[in-house]
């Protein structure tokens, strides 16, 4: 529904056009047609050509603007009844804590509109708490009655239709385990298990050697326990054989341009993962992997890569860098992408794979090493 026109200067519709294109690619499940990956190339080749402004950075609300925003919002019709305000109100503070969530998020991936929260925008809320916010009873179980509440709040400022709200509810539904997702610390345990075992043995984290002799007191045989066995030696292939006939040249695309980097910093374990993701992404997101950029892709997935195996701290001695990488290091490499655009999409690609889940084993050598396995002292 177009509710009003506004008259922009061309360079500012072509800034915002372009940067429209940019948050479609961010997006995990973007509402556009199937085949919008063969025209968005056309219509960046003709927004090249033209003068362009990016939109504005958003203007941040100060401490006073933000306690008015959440002040309004508890006091607004039927929220402080909805959220259990009236019977206690200790829980303002709380909730009032949380809403700040809402307002960080709004105002640093959103656009800077605090109060525009579509659909889209509580997808990606959805993905970010589940990688920004360290998971919680209390906190978790305050997400879906505030967010919910804060979204229809929203709608009801703006003026927008009921159907946007259901529609944006029925979003939140689809994607509530994305922000919890009880696999993600299961996963993780081995590795802290190790992490702890290097403590109580003194083992220093940034010594690579220390590191392999401690990895070797655990049970290689897991290597090969995993559904994908790893190589013993050098890079697995990329499994062509997952990759549906149509992405085969995106795929083709993306190794171009991710392998050299991957083969520069990385490891041929790290490559091996990198072509699992890519070959994942092929066939199971088959129409918006095709819709994405090949360099958006490749950067992403390499970043993905350096994200699962911890490699910008030194837990990465643990999963195969000798030094840590400098995320820097990776925006260097892909000089197309931007540091935004490559961080989002590479969220994007973990939680459509469940990297930091059960996913992790197949993407980390040493997690499918560690999985299922007691340190060893505690092994019955």
């Amino acid at each position: 529904m177009i509710r009003h026109l506004e008259p922009l200067e061309p360079a500012e519709a072509a800034g915002r056009i372009s940067h429209a294109i940019d948050l479609t690619e961010m997006m995990i499940d973007a509402p556009v047609s199937d085949d919008s990956y063969l025209f968005v190339p056309l219509a960046r080749q003709i927004l090249s050509g033209q003068p362009s402004v990016a939109p504005p950075d958003p203007i941040e609300a100060s401490h006073d603007q933000r306690e008015q925003l959440i002040l309004e919002f508890l006091n607004a019709d039927g929220v402080a009844a909805t959220l259990g305000l009236e019977d206690d109100p200790g829980w303002s503070q709380q909730i009032g804590e949380f809403c700040e969530l809402f307002i960080d998020y709004s105002e640093g991936y959103a656009g800077g509109d605090i109060h525009r929260w579509s659909p889209m925008v509580v997808e990606g809320f959805l993905h970010f708490y589940g990688v920004k916010v360290m998971s919680d009873p209390d906190t978790d179980e305050l997400l879906e009655p505030v967010l919910t509440e804060w979204i229809a709040y929203c709608h009801r400022l703006k003026g927008w239709p009921e159907s946007v709200t259901v529609e944006a509810l029925e979003v939140f539904d689809q994607h509530y385990e994305c922000a919890i997702d009880p696999d993600a610390q299961d996963a993780i345990t081995p590795m802290v298990d190790l992490i702890r075992l290097a403590v109580e043995m003194g083992i220093d984290l940034e010594d690579p050697i220390s590191v392999r002799e401690l990895l070797a007191t655990w049970d290689p045989v897991q290597v090969g326990a995993t559904a994908e066995p790893w190589p013993a030696d050098g890079a697995a292939e990329m499994m062509w054989d997952l990759v549906p006939a149509k992405a085969v040249p995106h795929c083709e695309s993306v190794l171009a341009m991710a392998e050299p980097v991957l083969d520069d910093l990385f490891s041929p374990d790290h490559l091996t993962s990198a072509r699992r993701m890519l070959a994942d992404l092929a066939e199971r997101h088959t129409q918006p992997f095709l819709r994405g950029r090949p360099d958006v892709w490749a950067a992403s997935i390499t970043y993905a890569v350096a994200q699962v195996h911890s490699a910008f701290d030194s837990t990465g001695r643990i999963f195969g860098f000798d030094e840590k990488l400098a995320p820097q290091q990776l925006v260097d490499a892909f000089p197309t992408v931007s540091k935004a655009s490559m961080t989002n999409k590479a969220t994007t690609v973990r939680a459509w794979l469940n990297a930091d889940g059960s996913g992790r084993f197949r993407y980390n050598r040493t997690a499918a090493m560690l999985g299922g396995v007691s340190p060893p002292g505690e092994r019955h």
